[in-house]
């Protein structure tokens, strides 16, 4: 029966996206894209199990389903936490880099200042 083909991939499916969230949490991105391929790869295979089922069939898989969409939307949350995340450190090494070759004060009045130096000092002996 195609429904119970359909329950038992998606199992699989539910499984790995277990483990994809895992792969997230690590910042373990290499396995997190060979995740990703194999995914997709169910994806296909559940939608063409999907053609082959009765209205009846269905309605019988319809709350795996379900739980296979909300897992799969907070995997996608997740992600994009950690896109975000991601983001915040290189705007945040960008201003560190920034600091380091510009020197910002005041003058004696209030108004901004570059104190910048040469651009690249040397060592000093």
């Amino acid at each position: 029966m195609a429904a119970d083909r359909a329950l038992r991939l998606i199992d699989t499916m539910l499984d790995a996206l277990v483990r994809e969230r895992e792969l997230l949490i690590a910042g373990d991105f290499a396995l997190l894209e060979r995740a990703a391929a194999d995914r997709e790869r169910q994806n296909a295979r559940l939608a063409a199990l999907g053609a082959e089922l009765s209205p009846r069939e269905g309605r019988r898989i319809a709350p795996m389903m379900q739980r296979l969409r909300t897992e799969a939307l907070r995997n996608g949350e997740l992600l994009g936490a950690a896109l975000q995340g991601a983001a915040a450190g290189r705007r945040r090494l960008e201003e560190i880099l920034e600091a380091h070759h510009h020197l910002r004060g005041y003058d004696a009045s209030g108004q901004p200042v570059d104190r910048s130096g040469p651009a690249d000092l040397g060592r000093r002996a």
